[in-house]
């Protein structure tokens, strides 16, 4: 993040600690301007708890007759560059400070951490935030998993979205860590404009000895609905409007579209119907539309619960709004998915400063990069259990 803007009143300590909070722990804030329009304390303070990777200063001017002491702490520190500060580069010097400057961001490019490398991030765990509900009783099983195991084998994966790792893939493992009272957690980051970073919508099959009338009876009593018979030629299309959450499609290849009423909120429908339908009967994932196939593989399935599909963006909207979509519906297609790690809970759990966690965490993956342990996918893994 480079900083260049004029210094005046309204411009003082323009970056202090919200705005430093804001960036990614891999960031390096360099300000090519005034020394006053970075807040120091803040600054050396994200510096030494590890939310920020570096930063890059000009001196203090050589009139001034000291330095200030927490001026000079800031750029005293390992991770801080420090550079003239001139406001007219005159002759050849103009060629030299370019040569100086190219050559010392050269050095800060050679010296990335292996967690940068790997995209994997040690990050405080009240950061990191589920897109879809839990199951509960999944998560208790984990927990016991978890300890019984003494390692975190697959970090979850995550998006970074506003001050948030919003979780893609692994909300069971993230919450077992939280409720077992981690304060940190490893974690994959992937960009979220990602260009083969994809998001599929899963379809549900609902299973159950009872007819799908039955079930249309059962949903009819949610306020929130409206279930409408229709073609089951055209229900693809009609999905996509304004008001639908799904449409259903029974065993006998007939479609019923359901909306939501007017001025009620979407999401909070679409849980509501999830939530109705799986108390209801046996619900399982699927990507079948095609009844034929769907029989074949669920003989008692009533119906098919088809969804259209969700923008990633979307998604990580409402995750960072703390609201949550029903289970079992996003589909993330994410490469280079990174399993195996085995770090070790008991380091990870360990109440220590975050920068110091992670400099163990660095040393821990370059241990591994250097015994070639470390086994990184670059073709799509889905996991569709924990």
């Amino acid at each position: 993040v480079t900083l260049h803007i004029p210094f005046k009143a309204e411009t003082n300590a323009i970056i202090g600690a919200e705005e430093l909070y804001l960036m990614k722990p891999s960031a390096c804030l360099i300000n090519t301007g005034h020394t006053d329009l970075v807040d120091d304390a803040a600054l050396l303070d994200a510096l030494r708890d590890g939310h920020l990777s570096g930063a890059a200063l000009a001196m203090f001017p050589p009139e001034a007759e000291s330095m200030p002491e927490l001026a000079d702490a800031v750029r005293q520190h390992d991770r801080v560059m420090v550079s003239p500060h001139v406001t007219t580069i005159l002759g050849q010097r103009q060629r030299e400070t370019a040569v100086t400057v190219a050559r010392k961001v050269a050095d800060i490019l050679r010296s990335t951490q292996a967690g940068q490398t790997l995209a994997l991030e040690l990050v405080p765990i009240e950061q990191v935030i589920p897109h879809e509900q839990i199951d509960d009783k999944r998560v208790a099983r984990l927990m016991a998993r978890l300890e019984a195991d003494g390692k975190l084998a697959n970090p979850p994966i995550t998006t970074y979205w506003k001050g948030k790792y919003i979780v893609l893939d692994g909300a069971t493992r993230s919450t077992a860590f939280k409720r077992l009272g981690y304060p940190h957690l490893v974690v994959q980051v992937v960009p979220p404009e990602q260009k083969d970073f994809q998001l599929h919508t899963w379809f549900h099959a609902i299973s159950s000895d009872q007819s799908f009338a039955d079930l249309h009876a059962h949903l009819s009593t949610i306020d929130d609905l409206i279930l409408t018979p229709t073609p089951a030629h055209t229900a693809q299309n009609a999905v996509r409007e304004q008001d639908a959450l799904c449409y259903f499609l029974d065993r006998d290849g007939n479609a019923t579209l359901v909306e939501a009423k007017a001025g009620v909120d979407h999401l909070a429908a679409m849980n509501e119907l999830v939530d109705a339908y799986t108390k209801w009967g046996d619900v399982e994932r699927t990507l079948l539309t095609d009844l034929p196939r769907l029989l074949a593989q669920f003989p008692q399935m009533t119906a098919v619960a088809i969804f259209p599909q969700f923008k990633p963006e979307t998604v990580f909207e409402v995750a960072s709004q703390g609201e949550l979509l029903p289970a079992g519906l996003t589909r993330f297609i994410i490469p280079g998915r990174i399993l195996r790690l085995n770090a070790d809970l008991a380091r990870l759990k360990k109440d220590e400063p975050l920068a110091s966690k992670r400099l163990w965490f660095n040393q821990f993956l370059e241990e591994k990069l250097a015994r070639s342990r470390m086994r990184y996918y670059q073709e799509p893994v889905i996991l569709l259990d924990e």
